[in-house]
């Protein structure tokens, strides 16, 4: 009964933890580095867990402030290529555009506009690849844009 119990606290364990991205400030990725957690669409600084905590939550390409999914929160709204000022869908409310992995200051995909790159589970300024241009290292399963975004809108970088 005590390993079946014990087998029981094991795979729950496991499966809360499914889902959470850990963001990292250095490569190294140890525990101390964690910089925020994306689990679930919300971001949370550091290392929780909590949603309470969540300083951007992200749900059906919408990005809203704090824990909150309410229209009184909503900040951006994103589709496949474009993040858009509040709940619009108009080509000049655009803020930021998407393409690639990498995320362009307003609607344009011009070299020189490239704000980040997210690339391999790394994001790098501008649109390159070097090491040294690293800002985050990511752990987890991949992110989609909407949340790279969130990540980069948490950590006043965008």
């Amino acid at each position: 009964m005590l390993r079946i119990l014990s087998t029981t606290l094991l795979v729950l364990t496991a499966l809360s933890g499914e889902g959470q991205t850990y963001v990292y400030t250095e490569r190294t990725m140890v525990f101390s580095s964690i910089a925020y957690t994306v689990n679930r669409g919300h971001v949370t600084e550091g290392q929780s867990l909590m949603w309470s905590d969540a300083l951007l939550t992200v749900q059906n390409g919408s990005i809203y402030e704090g824990f909150s999914t309410s229209v009184f929160d909503l900040l951006f709204t994103t589709d496949q290529r474009a993040v858009y000022e509040g709940d619009s869908r108009f080509s000049f409310d655009i803020v930021y555009t998407l393409e690639n992995g990498t995320v362009y200051a307003g609607n344009s995909t011009f070299p020189t506009d490239a704000l980040y790159t997210c690339h391999n589970g790394v994001i790098y300024r501008g649109r390159s690849t070097f090491p040294g241009d690293a800002v985050f290292w990511l752990q987890g399963p991949p992110l989609g844009m909407a949340e790279i975004v969130a990540l980069l809108l948490a950590a006043g970088l965008i």
